[in-house]
């Protein structure tokens, strides 16, 4: 299960940092064509809350010094997440706290779909260039 959770947590973030490419960092002015290293972020982490460890609303893209260096600037973050998926949403995340114990079929499923989603927006995203 371990290692089912760190590939499918893999597979969702690379989706992740393809579907939010022309977006800047969510916690800071770093523009989309910022020659840095780009993470997935989770707004709410997956270690204080793991239900919403694959939520798409709940992970986004960000710079390294950011998601890394000032844990999340999650100030920032949560304005600029407003700003992006509304005061609704990010509220509703907000309220969610929990536990999930992940079973190795749903991570199997998990892992697959998004492997799927991933290679198609990358084929997407090279039709556009």
């Amino acid at each position: 299960i371990k290692d089912l959770l760190k590939e499918t947590e893999k597979v969702i973030n690379l989706y992740v940092r393809l579907r939010d490419s022309g977006d800047g960092c969510i916690s800071c002015d770093k523009p989309s064509h910022w020659d840095g290293v780009w993470h997935a972020s989770h707004f709410k982490s997956v270690g204080s809350n793991s239900v919403l460890r694959f939520n798409l609303f709940n992970i986004h893209r960000a710079c390294e010094q950011c998601n890394w260096f000032k844990a999340g600037n999650i100030v920032e973050y949560e304005k600029r997440l407003k700003l992006k998926i509304g005061d609704d949403r990010v509220e509703w995340l907000k309220c969610q706290n929990g536990v999930k114990r992940y079973n190795s079929e749903y991570l199997i499923r998990m892992k697959n779909i998004f492997t799927k989603k991933a290679k198609r927006l990358a084929k997407r995203m090279e039709l556009l260039i």
